[in-house]
């Protein structure tokens, strides 16, 4: 991995940039556009232009106030290969791969926080098990309860998660229903 990166700070932002010239992430070069930056203040987190890009892999994550003044912070995924994101975490084995796309949205990303996501994991393996295709859709119900359908979908499984997770200081509450329809142990086991 190369990245070469700047940080600004002032008396009341913190800037992060990279620089495009140079970029490697898992031993192969990416794009990113020229200005972009993530601007970080006590009250907010901006980003702009950052758009990382290899061969129709791409990762966008920008930022902007929409209904009722909430700050959204918005990661978008277009073809993006889980493997480099995993990678990070381990360079020389490949914890999980698989085609991602959609969105997830953070609301809110300095206060009481808020999470939204449509997600897609096409051909997702984990640790070499092939599970197929990853359905996630969440969103905030208000400032503590989400709510969560979760499907895998494969040749060796066929599950649904749906329901509410509420979010307390303490412990989380979980009020989830799992329906599997098909789980093959010697497939997954292999």
């Amino acid at each position: 991995m190369q990245v070469k990166s700047e940080i600004q700070p002032t008396d009341s932002t913190l800037i992060y940039h990279i620089n495009p010239e140079g970029l490697i992430l898992n031993n192969n070069p990416w794009a990113i556009p020229p200005q972009n930056e993530i601007r970080f203040t006590s009250q907010s987190i901006i980003a702009q232009d950052f758009e990382l890009d290899r061969n129709g892999n791409h990762l966008s994550i920008n930022s902007s106030n929409r209904e009722q003044n909430k700050e959204v912070l918005n990661l978008s995924f277009d073809n993006f290969q889980l493997s480099t994101l995993t990678g990070f975490l381990n360079a020389e084995d490949t914890l999980a791969s698989g085609i991602i796309k959609g969105e997830l949205t953070i609301e809110n990303p300095k206060e009481e926080m808020g999470l939204v996501s449509d997600l897609n994991i096409e051909n997702l393996e984990v640790l070499n098990v092939d599970l197929g295709k990853l359905r996630l859709e969440a969103s905030a119900q208000n400032k503590e309860q989400y709510k969560v359908n979760l499907a895998l979908n494969g040749k060796a499984i066929d599950l649904t998660l749906n329901g509410d997770y509420t979010a307390k200081k303490i412990e989380g509450l979980l009020d989830f229903n799992l329906q599997v329809d098909r789980l093959e142990f010697s497939e997954i086991s292999e």
